[in-house]
Formats: structure tokens, C-alpha cells, sequence
């Protein structure tokens, strides 16, 4: 399936490196806030220069983030591959495979097209204790994917975290509203298995269920198209 053309929007992948024969993928969108044309290179430069500390807490600390690619979806431009300073998760202990930290997003619209997922993963037995990560680390990832947000926003180019849809070539920021986060951190860990198509070796957009184990869901952070 070829990409949409979402004006001003970004494709950006998290390229982590191998552990233990595993590989995660995470996939995100933005959206230049000053609905100008930037290159994949300076989105990219923005997006590692917003990571906040904590971010990928529950990840192992042997996981690094090697690289990041940002794709315009503008129908026309070429990704750029994006290297900046460590960015790693903080986890010990041996890592679980089929587990996953989630991040839920909030836009202010309802249904697939106003909400996603972030999946952390995979976790490590010193993140998890009974299917459960601690309060703090919960507090940890919401506070820094709140933050992440806020840094976008005030860098350059000026940057908002979106949830884009494949199916209907549109994106909506991610918001806060009636006092309630952008980004909310759950303490329970996930499995999840996908049920419709989507990207596999380079990620897709929003994870369909979360109910089997599965290596599949912590390559990616959205299955994209998703109905609604």
C-alpha cells in the first residue's frame, strides 16, 4: 500500500538495536506546527533534540537507539537517516520478549483516528513485577512523553506529535484536554497480537488488539489503516 500525502506531517522510526536477537522498530508522526515544508533531515534534528530523560525507562539498558528515519509524507521527498547523542532504555535483568510498556495518546477526537499507542518494548524482569511496572516508572513515562511533546513544540523546526491516518490521509495533534495528558503511562504491561495488515519490517501506526503473545506488537507502535 503506498503512503498517503498528509501535508506538512512526518513519518519518524525509531531504529533500536539488537538484544538478544531482538530488534525493535517504534513509529511515530509529526507535523510542522508552522505548516511549512522543512527537510527529513531538520525534522529529524528536532525530534532527537526533544528526548527527554526517562522516556524509554522500561526498555533495557542495553537497548540503544541507533538512528532515527524521518519520511515527508509529502508523496515526493526521501527519508533521512538522523544520529544524535545515546538514547537508551534503563531496564536490567534479562529482557521479556513478549511484554511491552504502553503509552496511550489522546487527541480530541474519538475512534481510531483520535487515538494511539506507543508500545515500549520489550521490558526486562528488573522493570516488571507481576505483569505490573512500579507507579514511578509509570509517572516517569508519562511525565517524559508529556515533556517530549512540550519540546517539540518550542524547537526548530516548531514540531507537534500527531496520530495519522493512513486511511483517511489526515493527522490530529495529540493534546491535552479538560485537564487530562496527552500522554498517559499504564502500569500494566501488554500483550498484543495484530489483527489486520500492516508494515511489518519497517513499523506501522496503531496496534489492533492486545490479548496474545506475540512478537509482533513491540516492532511497532500503530497498525495502520485502521477502519473506524
Amino acid at each position: 500500500m503506498p503512503l498517503p500525502v498528509i501535508p506538512f506531517t512526518y513519518r519518524v522510526v525509531f531504529n533500536w538495536n539488537h538484544v538478544a536477537g531482538v530488534k525493535p522498530v517504534n513509529v511515530i508522526h509529526v507535523r510542522a506546527t508552522d505548516l511549512a515544508a522543512h527537510t527529513a533531515s531538520a525534522v529529524g534534528a528536532g525530534v532527537w533534540g526533544a528526548f527527554q530523560d526517562h522516556q524509554f525507562t522500561v526498555l533495557s539498558s542495553s537497548q540503544q537507539m541507533s538512528s532515527i528515519t524521518v519520511l515527508p509524507l509529502d508523496g515526493v521527498s526521501a527519508s533521512a537517516v538522523v544520529t544524535g547523542g545515546p538514547n537508551s532504555g534503563e531496564g536490567s535483568g534479562d529482557i521479556c520478549p513478549a511484554i511491552s510498556g504502553i503509552v496511550s495518546l489522546r487527541t480530541g477526537l474519538r475512534g481510531s483516528r483520535g487515538r494511539g499507542r506507543i508500545y515500549l518494548g520489550p521490558t526486562t524482569e528488573g522493570k516488571q513485577n507481576g505483569g505490573f511496572i512500579s507507579d514511578s516508572d509509570a509517572a516517569a513515562l508519562t511525565f517524559a512523553w508529556n515533556h517530549f511533546q512540550s519540546a517539540l513544540n518550542g524547537g526548530s523546526p516548531p514540531l507537534e506529535l500527531v496520530i495519522a491516518s493512513y486511511k483517511h490521509a489526515d493527522a490530529n495533534a495529540v493534546v491535552s484536554a479538560n485537564g487530562v495528558r496527552a500522554f498517559v503511562a499504564d502500569s500494566t504491561l501488554i500483550f498484543s497480537a495484530r489483527r489486520s495488515r500492516g508494515w511489518n519490517d519497517s513499523g506501522s501506526s496503531i496496534v489492533v488488539s492486545a490479548s496474545s503473545c506475540i512478537r509482533w506488537f513491540w516492532i511497532t507502535s500503530r497498525a495502520a489503516p485502521m477502519p473506524s
